[in-house]
């Protein structure tokens, strides 16, 4: 980490000591998607429906992979399934991703 990084994170954890993310994941491409998902219902909704998509699709790979359909329904209690917008592409671990909103369809770009 560079040092700006370094004093921010030390200001950070200053005002917010024992700050904690209410939303459950294990790595970043998680935390993302679950952070979509709030954006249209509460974060309890979302960790419920993430418990099961988290160990279903393991992977960036795994979601861009999935049923559009079957998908669709199983993030359906989170709102996100009438969503038509299109979001920019994003970047993760795993390598580029594209996010429709329609359905939080995650697909990979492959080249």
């Amino acid at each position: 980490m560079n040092d700006r990084v370094e004093t921010i994170l030390s200001i950070l954890h200053e005002y917010y000591p024992g700050a904690d993310c209410a939303l459950n994941h294990s790595n970043a491409h998680e935390l993302l998607f679950a952070t979509i998902m709030s954006a249209q219902t509460t974060d309890v909704n979302v960790n419920k429906v993430t418990e099961h998509l988290f160990a279903k699709y393991k992977t960036v790979a795994d979601f861009a992979n999935a049923d559009l359909d079957t998908f669709m329904e199983e993030i359906r209690s989170t709102g996100f399934f009438l969503m038509k917008q299109f979001t920019p592409p994003l970047h993760s671990a795993d390598g580029p991703i594209t996010i429709f909103q329609r359905g939080l369809y995650i697909r990979t770009v492959i080249k």
